[in-house]
């Protein structure tokens, strides 16, 4: 007589014994029926144990939005930078990205070379775009919330070309620049400060601009004001003898 081969010696040995001392003390009728309802319940375990296995190996319903797009080399450092150029049509320098996301430099570096030979981003003069193909990136995050600081009307002859080539990239008192993004034909450059407290951001508008920040503390508020005040200095300048009138938002 055959029967399968337990999962373990330990019970390969039982049901030895166990035929064992069947055969010489049961009628064959009774024997038969033993080792039926043995058979039967090894069965009905088998099952148990695929159906606990289908439950542990099946997948979440929540599908990371990403996943149509990548290919299996890019890793979860990359996702934050995708997420970050994804934002709007933006261009982070390298020094910009590293300071909004905290990451080390060798780190970052990895992640861009492996991102742009993957063409999923490319390197422009201002720093780095998410390229065209990726443009429909699904967004996995809230958008962040900016306090506006100042506002202030443009005279006609300042355009939005001037201001940003005459400031973008420079750094105002411990404002580091970041990049620059634009969102239904709105130019925004953003500035971090040196520590990374917080953020500062420029709308610029056909008429105006806007001066905001993402820190609710009023002492970094106080602090961004005061750094808000050297940007709008600068496009003064630009305004040559034609003075900008500046409204604090914060009043």
């Amino acid at each position: 007589m055959l029967i399968s081969c337990p999962e373990s010696w330990s019970q390969f040995n039982f049901c030895n014994l166990l035929i064992v001392n069947l055969v010489s003390s049961l009628p064959l009728d009774n024997l038969i029926t033993c080792l039926c309802i043995f058979i039967l319940l090894k069965k009905k375990n088998k099952q148990k144990l695929v159906i606990l296995e289908n439950q542990i190996d099946e997948k979440p319903s929540v599908v990371d939005p990403h996943s149509q797009y990548f290919d299996p080399e890019v890793r979860p450092n990359d996702y934050k930078i995708l997420d970050v150029l994804g934002e709007t049509k933006s261009e982070y320098t390298f020094r910009g990205i590293m300071r909004k996301l905290g990451m080390h430099q060798e780190t970052l570096s990895r992640s861009l070379r492996r991102l742009h030979e993957l063409g999923l981003i490319h390197k422009s003069k201002l720093g780095y775009r998410i390229s065209d193909k990726m443009q429909n990136l699904p967004k996995n995050k809230e958008k962040q919330v900016y306090t506006p600081l100042l506002l202030s009307y443009l005279p006609a002859k300042i355009t939005v070309g001037k201001i940003i080539t005459e400031i973008c990239g420079r750094w105002f008192g411990n404002l580091r620049w970041m990049g620059i993004s634009e969102d239904d034909g709105q130019q925004t450059l953003q500035w971090i400060k040196e520590d990374g407290l917080f953020q500062i951001n420029l709308k610029i508008l056909p008429n105006y601009i806007v001066i905001e920040t993402n820190t609710n503390n009023e002492k970094d508020k106080d602090d961004a004001i005061s750094e808000a005040y050297r940007i709008i200095q600068k496009i003064g300048v630009l305004c040559d003898e034609h003075p900008i009138e500046i409204n604090n938002l914060t009043n």
